[in-house]
């Protein structure tokens, strides 16, 4: 039952650390201007925080068949109490996941509007000068993309 106790812990440890990367996450997701780099960052971080999660669950799982037990564990109020501070924050962090799915939907519709106005713009050559400025033909450009 050592283990099952140990596998519980590090799921609740891997859940938390989670909650910190989905925080980060977040903020990153309604800052303005968008930081892309450190988002991906963000993201890398994420993904392998769910692997450990997994990895962590499967722990779990053995561990359970190893003892003969099954959650939630109500002979044993440790691990029945364990179970379900896991069980609450993986509701929590389901969603808060789907918040921040939704604010990173709003940021990719405001890319596809910005890509939509550039691409109405754009006649078929454009010219850069030596002050870094872009012309459309003999037209010069202005884009504000934080408007």
């Amino acid at each position: 039952m050592d283990n099952l106790t140990l596998a519980l812990r590090q799921l609740d440890q891997a859940l938390d650390k989670l909650g910190q990367i989905l925080q980060v996450e977040y903020q990153l997701l309604v800052t303005v201007p968008l930081q892309p780099v450190a988002l991906q960052g963000v993201t890398h971080d994420k993904s392998q925080q769910l692997s450990a999660v997994a990895h962590y669950d499967a722990l779990r799982q053995r561990a359970e068949i190893d003892c003969g037990l099954r959650a939630p564990y109500a002979r044993h109020p440790d691990l029945d109490d364990l179970w379900a501070r896991i069980q609450v924050r993986t509701r929590d962090l389901h969603e808060q996941n789907r918040r921040n799915g939704v604010s990173l939907e709003a940021q990719m519709a405001h890319v596809r509007s910005l890509s939509a106005v550039i691409k109405a713009l754009a006649p078929q050559q454009m010219f850069y000068c030596a002050d870094g400025a872009s012309h459309h033909g003999m037209r010069l450009q202005n884009l504000d993309i934080n408007a």
